[in-house]
């Protein structure tokens, strides 16, 4: 047991140094760049679950997009997909909840569940003016459900301490206008 600990002790810097040198490979003006990108086309929506289910959710959904590189593009035209790769943005963009305030449709105010939970990721790619985007996905789980939520959130995009961008976002969700189109 005191071998494998040896082990994972001396493997440990190997399995972070990797994300670091990924990070680099961005340079401070893109990473300026990318978070302008994001910051300026987030909105509030609701997750493919929560449509196809058409019921009250629990889960505060937030998306944004961001345009993908050449290389990658390159690849998705070729290959018509691009596998999820370590260097992905989710990977290096965190999401820190600084305040908020959510009353549901009977007046309860809802509280986040747990900070820990909350998930980024990218779903699939969507082209607009002949540029292909990723979307950008934040999943705040909530601790009750909701049809209709109202009040706000702000947060922080954040790649390193010299580059992140803070935003507040008014939230007037009804879920069934969603379920109606």
């Amino acid at each position: 047991m005191k071998k494998i600990k040896l082990i994972l002790l001396l493997l440990a810097p190997i399995f972070f140094c990797c994300k670091d040198e990924e990070l680099n490979k961005f340079s401070s003006k893109e990473k300026a760049e990318i978070l302008d990108t994001l910051k300026s086309r987030i909105k509030i929506d609701i997750d493919d679950y929560t449509l196809f289910k058409k019921q009250p959710t629990n889960i505060l959904f937030i998306n944004s997009g961001f345009l993908l590189d050449k290389k990658t593009v390159d690849i998705y035209k070729k290959q018509g997909l691009v596998k999820n790769r370590d260097e992905d943005l989710e990977d290096f963009v965190k999401v820190i909840v600084l305040k908020y305030n959510f009353k549901r449709e009977d007046g309860k105010t809802l509280k986040i569940k747990d900070v820990n939970q909350i998930e980024v990721g990218n779903s699939p790619y969507f082209e607009e003016n002949k540029k292909l985007y990723s979307n950008f996905n934040i999943s705040i789980p909530l601790d009750n459900n909701y049809t209709r939520l109202n009040g706000y959130i702000t947060l922080e995009l954040k790649i390193d301490n010299q580059n992140k961008r803070e935003l507040t976002l008014p939230i007037k969700i009804n879920l069934i206008d969603f379920f109606e189109k």
